[in-house]
């Protein structure tokens, strides 16, 4: 069947039977790394390159994981399941102001999402199977034949992802954790969906990055190599033209949008307010040890001080009552945090 004999493809969001079904799942590309490292960025980027549509922070494995990510969903897991993919996009749609924002109105997901729970009612979907209908219809309105994410903790769940999407690709994003921890100790709670400073602490943000290390160097040893792609987030800064033409070779397209921002994002800022102290890059290169210069960071010599310690008492305190306070009003937070605190661990 020819693309053109699909029903619906002309109204995909309006569509009450799978096209998924049809035309195939095709083969995603999946944004990871960790949060405040440019991913933001990188998925606007990847959205240049031609036929591409590539969502800003979709999350659905994490939702997925706290309702049934095992089995097939019933009405009402599908449900719930929909009703947080339409949250992430009416928030996209509602507050994004740095990057391409999805080009719909707040009742077009509306209708959106009743098609979808439509289509799926009654049959038992598994959770990926609903995610790449909903991509595939979000790249098709947008005029794109192939659709991607940004999920910086779904680097937790490569394999995972491989298994129940075999043709997908991953743009690993990497960048200093100094400079990761520096974004987000000066973010402001008022900044929206895009990290929160109560999340910083120099011991939790350096085991995260070395589980991303880890994790990156091991997939590049292994047969998956190949649908990995590691971006450089100097580089993405500096030139972000050149890193477009880069992964739109990965892809096997070209680059036929402008790559430049439209707003002023945080993670691009020079106005800085905070700077780490001398114990916190400590503490980063104490628990990182030669991982940091074996990614191409260079380590600072300093020493920790005590009067860097009511700071750091603070953030700690700061760090632990944010994430209490998370898991107990927020079932989907805590199996998150569990499952990253796990790695960590």
């Amino acid at each position: 069947m020819v693309l053109a004999d699909i029903p619906h493809l002309d109204r995909p969001l309006e569509a009450t039977e799978s096209i998924v079904a049809q035309r195939g799942v095709g083969r995603p590309l999946i944004v990871v790394g960790l949060p405040r490292s440019g991913t933001s960025f990188l998925a606007h980027v990847l959205s240049a390159i031609d036929d591409w549509y590539v969502f800003d922070d979709l999350y659905a494995v994490q939702k997925a994981a706290a309702i049934n990510p095992d089995g097939p969903l019933s009405d009402k897991q599908l449900k719930v399941f929909m009703d947080r993919l339409a949250w992430e996009t009416r928030a996209r749609v509602k507050f994004e102001v740095d990057f391409r924002a999805p080009d719909l109105t707040l009742a077009e997901v509306d209708f959106f999402e009743a098609a979808m729970i439509e289509t799926f009612r009654g049959k038992g979907p598994m959770w990926h199977e609903v995610t790449a209908e909903w991509m595939t219809r979000l790249a098709l309105h947008h005029g794109c034949s192939n659709w991607g994410y940004k999920t910086p903790q779904d680097f937790l769940h490569v394999e995972w992802l491989r298994s129940v999407w075999p043709g997908a690709r991953f743009v690993w994003m990497i960048r200093d954790p100094r400079g990761i921890m520096r974004s987000l100790k000066n973010l402001t709670v008022e900044s929206g969906g895009d990290g929160d400073p109560r999340q910083f602490h120099p011991i939790v943000t350096s085991l995260y990055w070395k589980a991303s290390r880890t994790k990156l160097v091991e997939v590049q040893n292994s047969e998956a190599a190949e649908a990995v792609e590691v971006v450089d987030f100097e580089e993405l800064r500096t030139d972000s033209d050149a890193v477009a033409d880069r992964l739109a070779k990965f892809v096997e397209s070209y680059v036929s949008h402008d790559t430049e921002a439209g707003g002023k994002n945080s993670s691009l800022s020079k106005a800085k307010t905070q700077d780490l102290t001398d114990t916190d890059i400590w503490i980063c290169q104490k628990l990182l040890g030669n991982g940091l210069v074996d990614a191409g960071f260079e380590r600072q010599n300093v020493r920790p001080h005590l009067r860097d310690l009511p700071e750091l008492v603070r953030s700690t305190a700061t760090f632990a009552w944010f994430q209490i306070h998370r898991s107990v009003t927020d079932p989907e937070k805590r199996k998150s945090i569990i499952q990253v605190g796990r790695k960590l661990v």
